[in-house]
């Protein structure tokens, strides 16, 4: 570890935190003045018990809620560094670190709640990354860290490069398993469907789906957050000579 090389550091920022918290804080804050002003109608009114269990169940919701805010701010994601050779974090006062070729899967969820013809940005975003080791240790990370882009592409891309060649082989035998989809020389396997690579007309990327269309005029729709290692499959998707022209 001490002679690791330093590529990036990517630490919790203020505005990052507010970014993922802030739905909690805003509904904690009016849920709290809710439970204030339910007490104090108690005050005036002595013999009004329903106004104190009002009250009560107010507070015990708010503090869930600014509860959640601080979980989502503090510990939803760690800091981490990155090095050449793998990356340490910091998780429940604890130093961790891994090396690359100790990952097993990558998940990345991006969403964006767009409501009243919002844009997205990082105010509306929720974004997790979360690797699985193969101990069955995991880290997370969101883009309440510095230059969360950067780090989600840069630990996709190289633990692709890490799982890639053993994915080759498995496809060559008994087939790669990528969460629900099942990829082998003779076509895929999925949650509710097999296909035969003769069947595929197409495969899309969009919206956070992965979708194959079949010659039955079938669509077949995937979440890419639930599939680990995503950016393998398309790798060895697009390296398929009955897939040209399909992707």
């Amino acid at each position: 570890m001490a002679n690791w090389q330093v590529i990036s550091e990517h630490r919790r920022t203020l505005k990052g935190m507010l970014q993922n918290a802030w739905p909690f804080l805003m509904l904690g804050a009016f849920t709290l003045m809710f439970a204030v002003m339910f007490f104090s109608m108690r005050t005036r009114s002595p013999g009004q018990t329903d106004m104190l269990i009002a009250s009560g169940v107010s507070l015990a919701i708010a503090l869930a809620l600014l509860g959640g805010a601080a979980w989502k701010a503090l510990l939803s994601a760690s800091p981490v560094q990155v090095f050449v050779e793998g990356l340490q974090w910091r998780r429940g006062g604890r130093e961790r670190q891994r090396g690359w070729d100790e990952v097993r899967e990558v998940y990345r969820k991006e969403h964006y709640r767009l409501v009243n013809g919002a844009k997205p940005s990082d105010w509306n975003r929720h974004s997790d990354l979360r690797l699985v080791f193969a101990d069955g240790e995991q880290a997370r990370f969101n883009h309440s860290l510095s230059d969360y882009n950067r780090l989600a592409e840069f630990l996709q891309r190289t633990t692709a490069e890490q799982i890639l060649p053993a994915a080759r082989k498995d496809i060559n035998g008994q087939g790669a398993r990528f969460g629900p989809i099942l990829l082998s020389r003779d076509g895929l396997r999925m949650k509710d469907a097999a296909l035969s690579w003769e069947s595929v007309l197409g495969i899309r990327c969009k919206g956070g789906y992965l979708s194959v269309y079949d010659s039955r005029d079938e669509q077949y729709d995937v979440l890419l957050r639930e599939v680990p290692n995503y950016p393998v499959l398309l790798r060895l998707m697009s390296e398929m000579p009955q897939l040209s022209g399909k992707i």
